[in-house]
């Protein structure tokens, strides 16, 4: 998953809390949110409201617009590693941030299904056989119209349909 692909992701699923979310959309999340922050932070010191020291609107704002996604990403990145996503308030003890940070950013998902859902990689290598399908039908249409105009013959033809089927 990409860049984009995990802002999109987590903007969609922004209520779900269930099924899995691999490491690299949960990691994308958090650099988009890391950004997001920055850039928040800098716009409302540029406006400086001296007068009011905790109030940064633009900041203010950025975070309740980015909470519920990141959690929801979060608690889904860690059904990915088949935990609970109770598992995050062992970041309340100070030990406990270190295996919370391994879980979440270096830790790789579970291969197969686990309580919480198939791995979103093999359901996109299903995706990516059935595009394939979609390939082999359009090369067996394209075969077929060189069979027509006589530009093979019926022997490749049916060679060529069998290696594609």
């Amino acid at each position: 998953m990409n860049f984009f692909q995990a802002i999109q992701s987590g903007f969609t699923n922004y209520t779900n809390f269930k099924g899995r979310a691999i490491r690299s959309e949960h990691n994308y999340w958090f650099l988009f949110a890391v950004i997001i922050g920055a850039i928040s932070e800098s716009f409302d010191s540029i406006v400086d409201y001296n007068e009011h020291y905790y109030f940064n609107p633009i900041s203010n704002v950025s975070q309740v617009v980015l909470f519920l996604p990141g959690v929801a990403v979060m608690v889904r990145r860690f059904h990915d590693i088949n935990k609970s996503g109770w598992n995050y308030f062992w970041c309340l003890t100070v030990i406990g941030v270190i295996p919370v940070c391994y879980w979440l950013f270096l830790k790789e998902g579970n291969e197969d299904k686990n309580l919480y859902g198939e791995n979103i990689l093999n359901r996109s290598h299903d995706i990516l056989e059935k595009n394939n399908d979609f390939d082999n039908i359009s090369k067996l249409e394209k075969l077929a119209s060189l069979k027509e105009r006589g530009h093979i013959t019926d022997e490749e033809y049916n060679s060529k349909k069998k290696e594609l089927l």
